[in-house]
């Protein structure tokens, strides 16, 4: 059995320019205390599916829910968002929208993506990047 990779060691590889910015948002993130770095890892992969995936609409689990909650609460949510995705740029963030299917999809995407568990529930959600969502 292989030791699975940590999430952000796989950004890093897959896309060191996408890790980069990244990184200044966690740190500023990480100061706050309030999260753990297992919950910032889970965060900053999901963002990662969603660059690396359009058209995903991914519906998170429950701790990556609240560290978005936080991050959406954050005067530099937007411009986050911006540098993470360039002209894409908004995150969009539809509660009351999860599903069943949806959870399922992205817990496959995000295992088969880090070798690691997507673990929790579903939060009732759905997170894309606008302009991406299939109609």
């Amino acid at each position: 059995m292989t030791i699975p990779k940590p999430i952000l060691s796989i950004i890093q590889d897959k896309n060191p320019e996408f890790y980069q910015s990244l990184q200044i948002r966690l740190v500023r993130m990480q100061r706050s205390g309030a999260y753990s770095a297992q919950m910032l890892a889970q965060y900053a992969g999901l963002l990662f599916l969603l660059s690396q995936n359009p058209g995903l609409v991914a519906v998170p689990n429950q701790a990556i829910d609240a560290v978005l909650h936080s991050h959406m609460e954050q005067p530099e949510f937007a411009q986050d968002m911006a540098r993470l995705f360039g002209d894409r740029a908004a995150v969009e963030h539809v509660p009351g929208a999860g599903s069943k299917a949806g959870f399922a999809a992205t817990k496959a995407l995000f295992e088969q993506e880090f070798q690691v568990s997507y673990e929790g529930g579903a939060a009732a959600c759905e997170l894309f990047i606008k302009g991406d969502r299939p109609s």
